[in-house]
């Protein structure tokens, strides 16, 4: 590359989303885009840059929003420990859900809660 200038600015508005992000995930696939042409090379390196940007975005929001879904179901699972420190009962214990057509069993211990189904 000698002779050619790399500094050059780039703006956003050089950003071009004409590429298929699945074209370009394989070296193959990067050579048939780009061709030897620096200024595709730019506008696939932009295009990549602006897609690792919204990725790490989005898992941001995704490790934030687990973090209050675990939160929330460990206060959940708080309200059994509760329920049975107040009524001093003692685990493992069996719960009988009776549905109009059938019927279910909780079984509630210290390790798990559990829903089983297929009871006669």
């Amino acid at each position: 590359m000698e002779g050619k200038d790399q500094s050059k600015a780039f703006n956003k508005t050089d950003v071009i989303t004409r590429f298929n992000l699945d074209d370009l995930t394989s070296f193959s696939g990067v050579v048939n885009e780009i061709q030897g042409d620096e200024n595709v090379a730019k506008e696939v390196l932009l295009f990549a840059f602006e897609k690792v940007q919204k990725q790490k975005k989005l898992i941001a929001e995704w490790e934030r929003d687990l973090e209050i879904a675990k939160s929330n179901l460990s206060r959940i699972e708080g309200i059994t420990d509760l329920v049975f420190q107040h009524m001093k009962f003692t685990k493992p214990m069996a719960l009988i859900v009776d549905k109009e057509t059938y019927k279910e069993i909780l079984v509630i211990s210290d390790s798990a809660v559990t829903l089983e189904k297929n009871v006669l």
